[in-house]
């Protein structure tokens, strides 16, 4: 199984048969995996938008009309 530092993403493979899509919302100021590690909420809004974006995205026209 792959997935690299987060096993999960393996195991959704398996179970769903799907890939999956990993966003990175951190920048270099957030320090990831350091003792004064933070997170911009500003940056993890912007993620929210792009993920939204991306979910629109695979909505067909015909379910569109449901809305």
């Amino acid at each position: 199984m792959e997935g690299g530092s987060i096993p999960i993403i393996g195991m959704l493979k398996t179970v769903t048969g799907m890939d999956s899509l990993m966003l990175g919302m951190f920048t270099a100021a957030d320090n990831l995996h350091a003792p004064n590690e933070g997170f911009d909420l500003a940056m993890f809004h912007k993620g929210t938008l792009v993920s939204e974006q991306i979910l629109l995205s695979l909505v067909t026209p015909s379910d569109t009309k449901s809305r």
